[in-house]
């Protein structure tokens, strides 16, 4: 695993523990107002603070892993850029070689051309035999 995704994966870890915490919140608040007793209560209280306790090793983790995941997102975003002007220099000497096609297709039509003017001209210069007018 990366460590952008090992660094995400905790966050969404991180994320579903809170969401985990706020759903036992009204069992919290049952125990409160009395309507549960501390025996009822005591595993709630246990999944609650096992729920912290792993949110604050996650969070230790994302220390740790800081560093090195803004390290691998400047090295992911530094290649996605490099990439990006591998490929506009690749479309652009797409485009150069396709102008090159068509100016020696223009110059090859050029010279066709010329060379007709040249043999309508050597024609036209002949001299008429008698006879042909």
């Amino acid at each position: 695993m990366s460590v952008i995704q090992e660094y995400r994966n905790k966050i969404n870890q991180i994320e579903r523990l809170k969401t985990a915490l706020s759903n036992l919140d009204y069992k919290t608040l049952k125990f409160v107002d009395g309507a549960m007793s501390a025996q009822e209560y005591e595993p709630v209280r246990i999944e609650k603070q096992n729920c912290r306790d792993r949110i604050n090793a996650l969070e230790a983790d994302l220390e740790d892993l800081q560093q090195a995941y803004e390290q691998a997102e400047q090295e992911s975003i530094a290649n996605a850029k490099q990439q990006a002007v591998q490929k506009r220099l690749e479309v652009e000497a797409e485009k150069e070689r396709r102008l090159q096609e068509v100016l020696a297709e223009e110059q090859a039509e050029a010279d066709r051309r010329a060379e007709i003017m040249r043999l309508t001209e050597e024609e036209e210069n002949v001299p008429l035999e008698e006879g042909e007018s």
